[in-house]
């Protein structure tokens, strides 16, 4: 079995590789919108940064006027000898 494909003019090989030039010249709306939307997210991003770092220095300083609480290691001994020393009697076992 055979197919004949006919003769390709060399002069037009290079249009069955291409897409003609009308559809070329149309604007891509997919990139504009990525675009859009990637400097949307980006400009909420910024904004939320904007809001909480306000929001720090608002509530922040309310405790500025006071000095720093000290927190310091209970002095007590952490072990403790105990009243009765020697512990719990274990009978040797006898088999």
């Amino acid at each position: 079995m055979s197919y004949q494909l006919g003769q390709i003019d060399p002069d037009q090989r290079s249009e069955l590789f291409t897409e003609p030039r009308e559809q070329e010249s149309r604007p891509r709306f997919r990139g504009l919108i990525a675009t859009a939307a990637a400097l949307l997210v980006m400009g909420m991003f910024a904004g939320g940064l904007w809001f909480a770092y306000h929001q720090g220095l608002r509530h922040g300083s309310i405790n500025s006027g006071g000095d720093v609480p000290l927190i310091r290691a209970d002095e007590r001994p952490t072990k403790v000898k105990p009243e009765k020393p020697g512990g719990m009697e274990i009978p040797i076992g006898t088999s």
